[in-house]
């Protein structure tokens, strides 16, 4: 599971620059810990969600241009959201009892998870002044600024 999402990540045959590996992670942790991936992805929903919420104070008067509005808009919540129920999957599994062989490899997927996001397009960062924040924004956020 580890060494598929960390291939994932950065494949040897398109030069190391992959995905973000979290489909893979979700497949990893399906096989890992399959009683706990469901309360995972409907948490992950849950977030992409909330950007419809201003929908819930007039539902009828939502037209389709409006639908349309709020699906492109970008949130930070849904590369927040995920982020977060990656990163505490592993305490969600140590939380169950499962297996040390499982906690130990959700905890590795959420370390390249980290990693990965951490290091993608690496190379055009490293002259900037705001190269703190910048890594900051891109842990939480999976973006290089704050929009």
């Amino acid at each position: 599971a580890v060494a598929g999402v960390g291939g994932q990540c950065w494949p040897v045959f398109l030069k190391f620059d992959g995905g973000r590996g979290v489909s893979a992670i979700l497949g990893a942790s399906a096989v890992l810990a399959p009683r706990e991936i469901p309360a995972t992805i409907a948490a992950m929903a849950g977030a992409r969600l909330l950007r419809f919420a201003p929908l819930l104070k007039n539902p009828h008067s939502a037209s389709i241009k409006e639908l349309l509005r709020l699906q492109e808009k970008q949130t930070r919540l849904g590369p927040l959201s995920v982020g977060l129920c990656i990163v505490g999957f592993p305490l969600l599994v140590t939380l169950r009892h499962r297996p040390r062989e499982v906690v130990l490899g959700t905890s590795a997927n959420a370390c390249i998870f980290v990693a990965r996001r951490l290091t993608a397009n690496l190379g055009d960062l490293r002259d900037r002044d705001d190269f703190p924040s910048v890594l900051l924004y891109r842990l939480l956020y999976d973006r290089d600024t704050p929009w």
